[in-house]
């Protein structure tokens, strides 16, 4: 919050939500390790002159399996 530009953002961004009455709920600590016992992550991703993208898969209990494919609009490399 030491740039100006970011405190400005922010600002306008204060203004622009305002009119929504959006409140904030701070959210109560997660036991990660549980997440982290049960839930399995996989990561793969490629990068060539067209772009890079990302592909994610996290497995969990009861055959639970979520999926997302990101493009990234910054460079990024194989390694």
């Amino acid at each position: 919050m030491r740039k100006p530009e970011l405190v400005g953002r922010m600002m306008s961004w204060s203004v622009e939500i305002s009119e929504f009455d959006i409140q904030y709920k701070p959210r109560d600590p997660m036991k990660t390790q549980f997440m982290a016992d049960w839930w399995t992550l996989y990561v793969d991703g490629v990068s060539n002159m067209r772009g890079s993208k990302v592909r994610i898969i996290l497995e969990g209990p009861d055959n639970i399996t979520l999926e997302q494919a990101l493009k990234l609009n910054f460079r990024a490399s194989n390694n």
